[in-house]
């Protein structure tokens, strides 16, 4: 986790994550664990902030911009441990 990214809808950066890690160690596990079990990823999660981005040109004109989508740090923990999971052990 970067503690320099920016932060979500949540307002959780990877920052805060890391200080309450020895409180919250023993239950995350515990949440990603039933997610992957339930099938049922938290509609909180998929929430994500949408910044314009500016690519090249005129900065007037709106397609000069592309979106860059900011999701909730805990939902990139989440989908690192789904990836790992899936293709951690299949590397060809």
């Amino acid at each position: 986790l970067s503690k320099y990214k920016a932060t979500g809808i949540d307002k959780v950066s990877g920052k805060m994550l890391k200080a309450a890690a020895p409180a919250i160690a023993q239950s995350l596990p515990y949440i990603f664990s039933s997610s992957i079990k339930t099938c049922h990823f938290p509609n909180d999660w998929k929430i994500a902030r949408v910044i314009p981005f500016f690519k090249k040109g005129e900065r007037r004109l709106l397609e000069n911009y592309r979106p860059i989508l900011i999701l909730p740090v805990i939902s990139k923990i989440m989908e690192r441990i789904l990836y790992n999971q899936l293709y951690g052990a299949n590397t060809l």
